[in-house]
């Protein structure tokens, strides 16, 4: 993963729900019906706070503005996640809690089952790693509360990334990790994150350190950061601390070159 000089180190995640949700390596792997093979939190883990909230939420939502677009324009397609789901045998995948989280393939999508204040991941293959993108996702929300993250830009420990999430009430954030040294926001509301039901999509188009953040075909905000500048990409999905376990299904992931690229 390249590291440009000048930029801000990463940075902190706030969110509206007290989850319990960590950044991750791309190690372990599960089986597509089995439970996750044994493998603990890393001592990078670390759990996002009401404090981070109360300091970071802006004092009143922004006024709702008319969506520039419904799904950012792109170019040719780099990887589609059914790929991973036809190659048959083991998902990549790391849980938080071995005994109580699963990661499997049901109906042609990845179903997470994560329990209170965990979290589970799987990463795309490593030689997915484009530093300019347009990522779409689909997912099925079937239970319980929490959010689904995409991560872009780690580092192989899961230490450096840049992450954009959606919590299950809407709420959207992107920040920046950075390991010991910390967490911070980048998110700039644009529109007000509509409420999720059922079905939802993300949409996150990377222009270099540009991001502007879809969520069912709203832009809801932008973000800019010059620190990191390539690495690897991964989807998580993490249960809030205090409800019933949470699961989701995702049923698509694409990833486009940009919409200019050569």
């Amino acid at each position: 993963m390249s590291r440009l000089p000048k930029g801000p180190f990463l940075a902190g995640l706030s969110v509206t729900l007290a989850l319990a949700v960590a950044s991750m390596a791309v190690l372990g792997y599960l089986g597509s019906a089995a439970a996750p093979r044994a493998s603990a939190p890393s001592s990078t883990d670390r759990v996002d706070t009401d404090a981070l909230i109360a300091a970071q939420a802006p004092s009143a939502p922004p006024s709702v503005q008319t969506p520039a677009s419904a799904v950012p324009e792109h170019g040719p397609l780099l990887f589609d996640v059914s790929s991973m789901l036809q190659s048959g045998g083991q998902l990549p995948a790391r849980v938080g809690n071995n005994q109580l989280d699963k990661v499997r393939v049901v109906d042609q999508g990845i179903q997470f089952e994560v329990s209170t204040a965990s979290r589970a991941m799987v990463p795309l293959p490593a030689n997915v790693q484009p530093s300019s993108f347009v990522a779409i996702m689909n997912v099925d929300l079937l239970s319980g509360a929490g959010a689904f993250t995409f991560t872009f830009h780690m580092d192989p420990q899961g230490d450096q990334q840049h992450a954009v999430q959606v919590y299950t009430n809407g709420t959207t954030e992107a920040a920046l990790f950075d390991g010991a040294a910390g967490t911070r926001s980048l998110f700039r509301p644009v529109n007000q994150p509509p409420s999720l039901s059922g079905s939802a999509t993300l949409a996150i188009a990377v222009d270099g350190p540009s991001m502007r953040i879809y969520v069912n075909s709203i832009e809801v905000g932008t973000a800019h950061d010059a620190t990191l500048s390539q690495g690897l990409m991964g989807f998580k999905a993490g249960a809030a601390a205090r409800d019933d376990p949470f699961v989701m299904r995702l049923t698509g992931l694409k990833i486009f070159q940009p919409a200019n690229a050569a």
